[in-house]
């Protein structure tokens, strides 16, 4: 029954009822569901559902306590007080906190550690590292990574320029079932390696044909617009 609450809550998040979702989350949050836990503090956060930064920490910090790596990453890169969000590394100790949380698994927090190496600011910028926690993020199906992924084996920044990687990883970037901005991006690339741009041993018209056609299938499909996590 717990597991089913979670998703009729995901439902009813998804069309707007935050209310009704945050009554159905929290016996089951109460009784140390740290999945329930998790959405909860995401759910106070929200500016949409009112925005609680006291009742979010504390949400949060019940799924950290149970080894929530995305509760993890969440607390490691949010400032509750400001409702301020660090999209990547602001100093050291955060970009430790955080690594934790990748360790762990937390999709989001490898995706925000290769921006973090991207960026080079606090730390110096460093491909490997990109490439490394892009692939970790990007095999657990996070778009973003994914895409980022398709353009640095096109690129080169990758090691070296590898188009059938390349291709590989745009390909699980627009295989969602919701509309993500780096789909479009990655369609097109996906088309102009099948029309032979990036090499003529990759031309296929048929490919070409299909691609196009599934292109114009992504408006159709419903916005991400919460964290990957809350889709699985």
């Amino acid at each position: 029954m717990k597991y089913n609450r979670i998703g009729i809550s995901k439902r009813l998040i998804l069309a707007g009822k935050y209310k009704k979702a945050i009554d159905l989350l929290l016996p089951i949050a109460n009784a140390r569901n740290e999945v329930a836990q998790l959405i909860l503090g995401y759910l106070y956060f929200m500016a949409d559902s009112g925005m609680d930064g006291v009742n979010a920490k504390k949400w949060l910090e019940k799924s950290a306590k149970q080894g929530n790596a995305d509760a993890l990453y969440f607390l490691a890169t949010t400032d509750f007080t400001g409702n301020h969000w660090a999209s990547f590394g602001e100093s050291k100790a955060q970009i430790a906190k955080v690594r934790k949380a990748a360790v762990k698994g937390s999709a989001d927090a490898q995706r925000w550690l290769a921006v973090t190496y991207a960026h080079g600011e606090v730390v110096p910028p460093d491909y490997t590292q990109i490439v490394y926690w892009d692939t970790k993020a990007a095999e657990q199906g996070l778009s973003e990574s994914q895409h980022d992924l398709g353009v640095m084996w096109m690129s080169g920044e990758a090691g070296h320029v590898d188009i059938a990687k390349s291709l590989y990883w745009y390909k699980q970037c627009v295989t969602r079932n919701h509309n993500v901005t780096d789909s479009k991006w990655a369609f097109r690339r996906i088309i102009e390696i099948y029309e032979g741009r990036f090499g003529k041993q990759f031309k296929d018209l048929s490919a070409t044909f299909y691609w196009k056609k599934r292109s114009r299938e992504l408006p159709l499909l419903p916005y991400r617009h919460h964290p990957d996590w809350f889709y699985q």
